[in-house]
């Protein structure tokens, strides 16, 4: 990581995320800082209707195995309930795994919207990379 800030210098550059006085790079993607208004922190929530579902068919398939097919063992009742009761476990567990995955993103505000550019679970890097861009902000501004 650099801290000049020259004109044409790298004011901050890590995984592929290079910020300078006059633009940031990430990916295919350049923004011009002129256009940049301000950068945040975030935290990324992570979208849990999937396991949500998995679980509730989970216990759907299971009262249905239990109400509507009988007891005889030639039904497939025990396998439709151990199929439910692995669909509602996956389910929770699933669940229970990703929100303990924290993320963070890096916000550009610019004129036109908010943009999430740079994602990483490793909070230090999210705030380095914002260090970089408010240094490269202060030096558009100086």
């Amino acid at each position: 990581m650099s801290t000049a800030t020259a004109p044409g210098s790298t004011v901050y550059n890590h995984a592929g995320f290079l910020v300078t006085p006059s633009h940031i790079a990430w990916g295919r993607t350049t923004y011009a800082m002129r256009n940049v208004s301000s950068v945040s922190i975030k935290r990324v929530k992570r979208d849990l209707s999937g396991f949500g579902a998995l679980t509730m068919l989970g216990f759907a398939l299971g009262a249905a195995a239990i109400n509507f097919f009988p007891a005889d063992g030639r039904s497939g009742r025990a396998a439709l309930i151990a199929l439910a009761a692995v669909m509602v476990v996956g389910g929770v567990a699933g669940a229970f795994w990703l929100s303990r995955r924290v993320r963070f993103a890096l916000v550009l505000t610019t004129k036109a919207r908010e943009v999430s550019t740079l994602v990483s679970p490793d909070q230090r890097t999210i705030e380095q990379a914002a260090a970089g861009v408010r240094r490269a902000m202060a030096a558009r501004t100086a």
